[in-house]
C-alpha cells in the first residue's frame, strides 16, 4: 500500500518536475503533423498538384514523419529544446533549401518527400511567428507586464493545447513517429556551414540520431498529455472554444489554420521543377521508435496515471491533490519576483488544473493568472476548488 500510494503521489507531482525550463517555440509536433496532413488533402483535391507522389506510401508516412523533424532536440524534461544552437541550425531556412536542392540533383521520391515534410515544417513556423497569431493570445488575461515576462512560455502553453485540440479532431496524428534521413541531414547541414562537398561525418551522425531517440521518447509522453487535456470535460472545451473562436462548448477551426495549410502547399508545389519524376530506388529514412529507457516508461507511465488520480475522491487521490498544491504553493513562497520560480509555477498550474479535470475555465484561469502574477488572494480559484461539476456524456 505505501508503495502504491507514494507513486500515485508521484504522479501528482510529476508535471512539476518537468516543467522547469522554457517552453518550445513554434507549432506543437503533432499540429505539424496535422498541417502536413490538410497538405495532402489539398494535394489530391488538385490532381494536377506536383505533391502528388507523396499520395503513394512509404512517401505519405516519410513526408508526415519528417514534419515533425526541426524539432529533434525538444524534451518534454523541459517543455523547451536541449539544444537552442543546434536547433537553429535545425531550423535555418538554407538547411531546408539544400535538403530540397540535394533531392532534386538525386532524384529520389523517399528523400524528396522528406525534403518537403521538413520544409513544411520551416514554412508553418516562419507563417506563425506573424503578429496575431493565435498562439500570442491573453486567454488568462494576464497583465502587459506579466505578459511579457512569460512570452515564451504562455505561447508555449498554448502550442501544446492546439496541439490537443487537433488531436481531439484527428485522434490518429498522435500515432505518428519521427523519421529521420541522417546521411541527407548531415549532407545539407554540411552545406549550409562551408559549402563543402558531402561526406561522412560520425559525430554529426550520432548526434542526430541521439536527438532522434530522445525526441521519441518526449513524444510518448507529450501524446499523453494532449490526450489527458483532451479528455478534460469541465475546463478543456471552453478553452478550446476561445482558441478557435467558436461558440462555448463547440471545437472549430483554429484561426488562421486553413490559410497556413494553403500557402505550405502552394508554396512546396512551387519548389518541384516541372517535369521532376522522382525515382524509388532509395532506402528509406530510419524510424525513431520510442525508446524502452527509463525515462521514456515512467514519464509515459506517470502522465497517463495522473488525471486518474488527481480527479478522484479517494484518500489517495485527496492526498495527492494536497501534495500538488503543496508543491506550487511552495514555489509561490520563493517569491514573485524570481522569474524561473514564476515560469515554472504557471507551466505546473496550468497541467496541473487541466490533468485533474476538477475545475471549469474560470477558475483555472484564475489559478493560473494567481501563479503568474504572485496574487495572494486567488478566492477565485479557491471558491470552485470543492464544486465538482457531474462529468458529461464521454
Amino acid at each position: 500500500m505505501a508503495a502504491t500510494m507514494w507513486s500515485r503521489a508521484t504522479a501528482a507531482v510529476f508535471l512539476l518536475a518537468a516543467v522547469l525550463a522554457p517552453s518550445a517555440g513554434a507549432w506543437g509536433p503533432f499540429t505539424h503533423v496535422a498541417i502536413g496532413r490538410a497538405v495532402l488533402v489539398r494535394a489530391r483535391a488538385a490532381k494536377t498538384s506536383p505533391l502528388s507522389f507523396l499520395q503513394i506510401e512509404p512517401n505519405r508516412s516519410l513526408f508526415l514523419a519528417a514534419s515533425m523533424g526541426p524539432d529533434l532536440t525538444f524534451s518534454v524534461a523541459g517543455f523547451g529544446k536541449t539544444d537552442r544552437a543546434f536547433d537553429r541550425s535545425l531550423h535555418d531556412g538554407r538547411l531546408g533549401k539544400a535538403l530540397l536542392a540535394g533531392a532534386i540533383a538525386k532524384g529520389g521520391s523517399r528523400r524528396m518527400a522528406f525534403a518537403l515534410g521538413w520544409n513544411a515544417h520551416l514554412l508553418a513556423d516562419r507563417v506563425m511567428r506573424q503578429p496575431g497569431s493565435v498562439i500570442y493570445r491573453n486567454v488568462f488575461e494576464l497583465k502587459p507586464q506579466t505578459m511579457q515576462k512569460l512570452a515564451g512560455d504562455i505561447p508555449g502553453i498554448l502550442k501544446i493545447t492546439i496541439d490537443a485540440i487537433r488531436a481531439r479532431q484527428d485522434p490518429w496524428i498522435l500515432t505518428t513517429l519521427p523519421r529521420v534521413d541522417v546521411p541527407q541531414l548531415v549532407a545539407g547541414m554540411q552545406q549550409v556551414a562551408a559549402d563543402g562537398a558531402s561526406k561522412p561525418d560520425a559525430k554529426l551522425e550520432a548526434r542526430l540520431a541521439g536527438y532522434a531517440e530522445s525526441f521519441a521518447d518526449s513524444l510518448a509522453t507529450l501524446r499523453e498529455i494532449c490526450r489527458t487535456l483532451a479528455a478534460n470535460k469541465r475546463a478543456f472545451p471552453d478553452l478550446a472554444s476561445e482558441l478557435t473562436d467558436s461558440p462555448e462548448g463547440k471545437i472549430g477551426q483554429v484561426p488562421g489554420m486553413i490559410n497556413l495549410e494553403r500557402i505550405v502547399h502552394d508554396r512546396l508545389a512551387a519548389t518541384i521543377p516541372a517535369g521532376f519524376a522522382p525515382s524509388q530506388e532509395e532506402g528509406a529514412a530510419t524510424e525513431a521508435r520510442p525508446a524502452t529507457g527509463f525515462f521514456a516508461r515512467v514519464t509515459a507511465s506517470l502522465t497517463r496515471r495522473s488525471r486518474a488520480v488527481l480527479t478522484g475522491d479517494g484518500f489517495v487521490s485527496r492526498v495527492s491533490r494536497g501534495l500538488l498544491d503543496g508543491v506550487v504553493g511552495a514555489m509561490n513562497a520563493l517569491g514573485v519576483g524570481q522569474e524561473r520560480t514564476r515560469r515554472a509555477r504557471v507551466v505546473a498550474t496550468y497541467l496541473g488544473e487541466m490533468m485533474a479535470g476538477r475545475r471549469d475555465w474560470p477558475a483555472v484561469k484564475a489559478a493560473v493568472r494567481a501563479a503568474a502574477e504572485g496574487a495572494q488572494d486567488a478566492s477565485a480559484a479557491d471558491d470552485e476548488e470543492d464544486r465538482v461539476i457531474p462529468d458529461g456524456p464521454p
